[in-house]
């Protein structure tokens, strides 16, 4: 597992613009969630969630609004309406071999890649220079790299 190729400024820039774009056109939502799941940016309002909760319950009407499955949909960046609202593949930095080594690591090598390391530390970056500060956020945003680290 040696390989990283991620230009870090670039996705970071990338990122920023992608975030600052995707705010001005849902400033009515309120936003409970940022994760980058493979290379896509995702996001999730409340707004979004009460929609696909409420068609949820429509399919299964036994299902409980507060199940285990659906708080678990709530966190997961796969199942976020805003999945993919832009990919770090078009900053030019994203290393599509290190994503790959990622994906074949052990479940215990895979925190330690060049991948997930890189993408940590793209999230702390993000979070520390307030790029989420121009959505509407609950008080418990949350920002991560995929479902693996809520």
């Amino acid at each position: 597992m040696s390989s990283n190729n991620f230009d870090y400024d670039k996705m970071l820039q990338f990122s920023i613009a992608a975030i600052q774009e995707f705010a001005a056109s849902h400033q009515e939502e309120v936003f409970y969630g940022f994760s980058i799941y493979d290379s896509l940016l995702c996001l999730n309002s409340e707004q979004q969630f009460s929609k696909s909760l409420t068609r949820y319950l429509s399919w299964y009407p036994w299902e409980s609004s507060d199940s285990e499955e659906i708080q678990e949909s709530r966190l997961d960046p796969g199942e976020w309406a805003y999945k993919g609202f832009a990919t770090l593949r078009d900053s030019g930095g994203f290393d599509d071999r290190a994503y790959k080594e990622y994906c074949e690591a052990s479940d215990e090598e895979r925190q330690s890649t060049p991948y997930a390391l890189s993408i940590d530390k793209l999230v702390h970056e993000l979070i520390s220079k307030d790029a989420f500060l121009i959505l509407k956020r609950t008080n418990k945003f949350l920002a991560n790299r995929d479902k693996e680290r809520l």
